[in-house]
């Protein structure tokens, strides 16, 4: 699988729930290289979600999926009312 084509489906992911069901007005791409480790943040300013109530759709699972297949530790942090942030670092 192509690294570049599945890491832009999965920022994709991302944006798309934030504009379906964030109703966001802002998401801010981080790109980070330290050493050799690579670091990608992106967050919104949405509603947020909270994460113990929610259950895990299939564009949550695809990016989990996609962030391993190109070894990728994935955190997702979301705070209701505050927004979300997925945090992307290549192992």
């Amino acid at each position: 699988v192509n690294q570049k084509n599945s890491l832009f489906r999965l920022l994709q992911e991302f944006i798309q729930n934030s504009l379906k069901h964030a109703h966001c007005k802002h998401v801010t791409v981080s790109i980070t290289q330290i050493e050799q480790k690579m670091m990608i943040s992106i967050e919104d300013d949405g509603i947020g979600f909270d994460g113990a109530i929610q259950k895990e759709g299939i564009g949550l699972s695809n990016m989990k999926r996609r962030a391993f297949e190109m070894n990728f530790d994935f955190y997702l942090e979301s705070i209701p009312q505050k927004g979300t942030k997925l945090t992307l670092i290549k192992k």
